[in-house]
């Protein structure tokens, strides 16, 4: 891979791999993104991400940037297309919360956590994963700062334990927010857990008028007017999922999650496949566990699938 190196001032490509937003920042490109930062103390790696040759470009950048400095890597979350390319880097030691430690080095663990028990990873052709032999740093969930220069921002909802990261005035959101086009795209975005995903969209809304660079793992690097444009385009998208969850197991209707999922998706006018489905049914099942606990919903099999369907009252 011939990697083309320039002179270029900040938030322009100085390789065919590398953009630098920052004195210090740079960017690999993907889905997801992976940071670079050359800080005082060490230099990080934040979410290597996927890709057959992924970890060979993660090391030349690092020359390109210096790499005399201890490196180290930080996981915004477990989810195999953040930390493919860790099983490249094994000798850089792992910064992870402390809730995602299990979902990293177990790779059974890891699917069944993230896409439940089904055949979801094979379809993908994702490789069972396994990274026992990583030397791992728990983030605990009072932590505030890495070497203090790093701040972390804890945002569940996407995963147990994922975070964010912010450095100077640059804030990296990984899969809190998801850029427009893969919203309207995918339809439904994967989070387990509606409500703690709507607080940390609200969290990163409070913060991102304090930083000018916000990016996203899947999605853009924006400004923070751009930024805000997007974190209230994800929490629409959100709330408008969560009406249409409603208004299609009110009343007389009864629909299995499979069922609802499609004519959520449908709706939407989003991608449908089976892949959609699946990555679309746990915010799904996170909307039904919370409606069932504000009212009255019934759940039953009609001796061929268990249906949903919220009670006349």
């Amino acid at each position: 891979m011939s990697m083309k190196i320039v002179t270029a001032p900040q938030g322009e490509v100085i390789c065919m791999a590398l953009r630098r937003i920052h004195d210090n920042v740079y960017v690999i490109p993907g889905s997801p993104k992976t940071i670079i930062a050359q800080l005082e103390e060490s230099t990080w790696i934040v979410d290597p991400g996927m890709g057959v040759d992924r970890d060979y470009v993660i090391k030349k950048s690092l020359k390109k940037v210096g790499d005399a400095k201890e490196i180290k890597v930080l996981l915004s979350h477990t989810h195999y297309d953040h930390i493919e390319a860790l099983k490249g880097i094994k000798e850089y030691k792992v910064h992870v919360s402390v809730l995602e430690v299990g979902t990293l080095l177990d790779p059974t663990f890891r699917e069944r956590s993230t896409y439940g028990y089904n055949l979801l990873p094979r379809i993908l052709g994702l490789e069972k994963l396994s990274l026992y032999d990583l030397a791992i740093s728990p983030i605990l969930l009072n932590t505030e700062d890495l070497d203090n220069e790093l701040h972390i921002l804890k945002l569940p909802g996407h995963s147990p334990g994922h975070i964010g990261v912010s450095y100077e005035d640059i804030l990296f959101v990984g899969d809190s927010v998801f850029g427009d086009k893969l919203l309207k795209r995918v339809g439904i975005p994967y989070h387990i857990n509606f409500v703690e995903a709507m607080k940390s969209l609200e969290c990163i809304l409070d913060y991102a008028y304090e930083y000018n660079t916000i990016v996203l793992s899947h999605g853009p690097i924006v400004s923070r007017k751009r930024a805000e444009e997007l974190i209230l385009y994800n929490m629409s998208t959100m709330e408008r999922i969560r009406e249409l969850v409603i208004n299609l197991i009110d009343n007389l209707n009864e629909f299995s999650i499979d069922n609802i999922v499609y004519r959520v998706l449908k709706e939407l006018s989003a991608e449908i496949s089976p892949e959609s489905i699946i990555l679309g049914t746990p915010l799904v099942i996170s909307i039904l566990n919370d409606l069932s606990a504000e009212r009255s919903v019934e759940v039953r099999s009609n001796g061929e699938t268990i249906i949903w369907r919220i009670q006349e009252e």
